[in-house]
């Protein structure tokens, strides 16, 4: 009851200030911060109740209310989907929209502790709806006793807007492109044009719509008891491509996205200055109401005795069931044991489906997966100051995967490989397995303070992963890496650290996937997977920060990591990666901030392959590269006290390049057929520039206005084509993901007006 009436009075006392949001303005929401009611135990925790995050000393006995209020309305010119990506805004033409914070408490004695806080963001002013990426969240509680949340989030994703494919998301064919129609018997020009013309442009991309809602109860001393319940909904599509029989036949097209998500989590924890501990159980629940994806084939080469298409799995609804323990121990003076431990359950059990074009036959032996995985983890973590100038650190971790799902046969695809030397006996079995794995780390770290700046660490980890029906059963690693931590004075400190790690392949077996499946061929037995192969890393990192005047400061960072992968004689044989950056900050009069920045960054890698297994075959190698330089520089200018001005421009090269060469296999050069030309470079240039200016008209009120520009230019190769290809043998038809050129120049300009009461 005294939740009720205080609730209507904060309302009521809201209510006299809506008509002032016509004059209000857009200016981003800050972000959320992290929950009170998250359980961490890196640190301990105080006696006594956890406060709530919205207690606050009150200054006086007045009531608090910090309210903001905003709105903007602009125009943006131009439009695209790559543009729009992760805000939903690739529609060109006017565009308003406000948000709003909304904050009211009672801090006098007598009228109690409640609290009730409303945020709102990118709120569609036109038709009073969230936009695609909006966002609302609610939270009322009695400071010490109780808090309530209730919280919405939009977000969308933009993977393409020029998607070239011959399929609706629901299988059928577009622009009355009829079944087996396309004839790919012909050439390759003439089938090639024959599918161009029925290509249609989609959209592709997805939007998640969340809502959730908790309570927390924090009445008993030394306790806080949770509960949780949030749903998710996920709608759209998303690019893939589809195999009709056989490699000779494939094409682009849709899947359908249709997933609802829901989770409940209840918590318990208890709270002391020498011991915490958390106990959670967490139930959620995956489901997609559509098992499989068919589409009809449009190509004449495929048709076969009742082949009229193929179908394509989709994700399976599945539900978890997890039990989670923590628990946090202050040992003597310094000394700190947490323990991090949970169990789980993975279920899922949908009924298989008969394949498209053989209806009522089974080619599994079994109705249904009855799928069963447990996982077990735990972390064990202990830490102390041995000495004043000693600190040592200890951890282990075990994550145990046990697949109880069953082992279950399939009868070979309507392609039907038959052959003894790709399938064991006539018309072959496959045979999946349950993958399993045992991961085990210990970590050992101990520090000195050499000098009372200079602090000196070095770290040594072993790792131990074994795992069931792999290309390998065992992978061990051990990565020592040492530390060095100072400071030069008070204007100068920097640290630098250097690591070196070998990870060793046990019984490796590259062919064993196949192996498993009843494959007999050993064409790829010497092509290893980089990810699981014997591994040198070396690791070096860097950073430093220099006050060089009261004025001028620099920072500077640079990481650098090489991998070697010695017994790979067909795959990625190295590859290395490398990021740095500069940044400099310059104050050349009071009122005048400005900052230059420049970072670049590198992923390179070499990869081998073999035509064939013959001993004369022809080995080909392709070294990539991808590097990628971005400078910016900003200047913010505080005119006067209610004028301020800022500028803001970044510019971004990105380049990926491709050298391709092939060599006769034991001979030092190729045959003139089997010569390697490299691909073309491709580019991508992107620049931002973004000006603004803020003016307060009086205490509360501000005025604003933004204007920005973004360029975007794409030059790849791929760019050029449509969803249509040839392949390397004559007479095939092949279709492929067809993204076009996703250039673009958006212009947006946004008048800004924000409120404060």
């Amino acid at each position: 009851m005294i939740a009720s009436i205080a609730l209507r009075r904060g309302l009521a006392r809201w209510s006299k200030h809506w008509v002032l949001l016509a004059s209000t303005c857009l200016t981003p929401l800050a972000a959320a911060p992290a929950s009170a009611d998250d359980f961490g135990l890196d640190e301990p925790a105080a006696e006594g109740s956890a406060a709530d995050s919205s207690k606050e000393k009150p200054e006086s006995d007045k009531p608090v209310t910090v309210n903001e209020a905003g709105m903007a309305v602009g125009y943006q010119q131009g439009s695209s989907g790559m543009y729009g990506r992760f805000s939903g805004s690739d529609k060109a033409g006017m565009v308003s929209k406000g948000w709003v914070h909304l904050e009211d408490r009672t801090v006098k004695k007598d009228d109690g502790t409640f609290f009730v806080t409303f945020d709102a963001r990118n709120i569609d002013l036109g038709s009073h709806e969230l936009l695609e990426d909006g966002e609302a969240r609610l939270k009322m509680g009695q400071q010490g006793t109780w808090t309530a949340r209730l919280n919405y989030q939009g977000t969308p994703y933009i993977e393409t807007d020029n998607y070239h494919t011959l399929f609706r998301s629901d299988g059928s064919l577009q622009n009355g492109l009829a079944a087996k129609s396309i004839n790919t018997t012909s050439t390759n020009a003439a089938g090639i044009a024959r599918a161009s013309q029925y290509l249609a442009v989609e959209q592709v991309g997805t939007r998640r719509d969340r809502v959730d809602g908790s309570f927390s109860y924090k009445g008993i001393a030394n306790w806080n008891f949770t509960t949780k319940i949030d749903h998710e909904h996920k709608q759209g599509t998303k690019s893939n491509s589809f195999m009709f029989i056989n490699n000779n036949y494939f094409a682009a097209f849709l899947e359908p996205v249709q997933y609802d998500t829901d989770r409940i989590t209840a918590t318990a924890a208890y709270t002391r200055k020498l011991f915490q501990a958390q106990l959670s159980y967490v139930f959620s629940s995956f489901t997609n109401t559509q098992q499989q994806w068919v589409g009809s084939s449009p190509f004449i080469g495929t048709t076969r005795a009742n082949y009229t298409g193929s179908q394509y799995s989709l994700p399976p609804s599945n539900t978890e069931h997890m039990l989670k323990g923590e628990a946090g121990l202050n040992v003597g003076t310094y000394g700190r044991l947490n323990l991090n431990t949970r169990v789980s359950a993975q279920i899922q059990n949908e009924s298989y489906t008969a394949r498209y074009y053989e209806a009522g036959t089974s080619r599994v032996d079994g109705t249904h997966y009855d799928g069963l995985i447990q996982n077990h983890f735990a972390n064990l973590v202990y830490s102390d100051r041995l000495a004043n100038d000693w600190t040592v650190k200890a951890a282990y971790t075990v994550d145990h995967r046990d697949n109880n799902s069953p082992s279950y046969t399939l009868s070979p695809s309507y392609r039907g490989d038959t052959g003894t030397a790709t399938w064991n006996g006539s018309g072959g079995i496959k045979t999946v397995t349950p993958y399993s794995f045992l991961n085990q780390s210990a970590e050992l770290e101990s520090g000195y303070r050499l000098t009372k700046d200079t602090r000196l660490s070095g770290t040594f980890t072993h790792t131990d992963k074994q795992r069931e029906y792999s290309v390998t059963n065992r992978n061990t690693e051990d990565r020592g890496e040492l530390k060095v931590r100072s400071a030069f004075g008070k204007d100068v400190s920097a640290d630098f650290s250097v690591g070196r790690a070998f990870r060793d392949a046990q019984d490796y077996n590259g062919n064993l996937g196949w192996n498993y499946v009843g494959r007999t061929t050993t064409v790829e037995r010497e092509l290893s997977h980089y990810n699981y192969t014997d591994r040198l890393q070396d690791q070096v990192k860097g950073s430093v920060t220099w006050a060089i005047q009261p004025e001028l400061s620099l920072t500077g960072s640079v990481s650098y990591t090489d991998n070697n992968y010695p017994d790979v004689v067909y795959g990625v044989t190295k590859d290395h990666f490398l990021v740095s950056s500069i940044d400099v900050g310059y104050t050349p009069v009071s009122g005048i901030n400005t900052h230059l920045f420049y970072s670049y960054q590198e992923v390179g890698s070499a990869l081998e392959i073999n035509s064939s297994s013959a001993n004369n075959g022809v080995d080909w190698k392709l070294q990539t590269s991808d590097d990628i330089h971005t400078v910016g520089t900003g200047v913010e200018w505080q005119l006067n006290p209610k004028l301020k001005l800022s500028l803001d421009d970044s510019l971004s090269f990105a380049r990926t390049t491709y050298g391709i060469t092939s060599r006769q296999r034991n001979t030092a050069s190729p045959t003139a057929t089997n010569t390697g030309t490299d691909l073309p470079d491709t580019l991508t240039i992107q620049n931002s520039l973004r000006l603004s200016g803020e003016y307060e008209v009086e205490d509360g009120i501000t005025l604003g206005l933004t204007g920005q520009w973004e360029h975007l230019m794409s030059k790849d190769y791929l760019n050029v084509q449509e969803a249509a290809s040839t392949s390397n043998t004559t007479s095939q038809t092949v279709l492929i993901s067809g993204t076009g050129d996703p250039s673009y120049d958006v212009g947006v300009l946004m008048a800004t007006a924000k409120i404060k009461w």
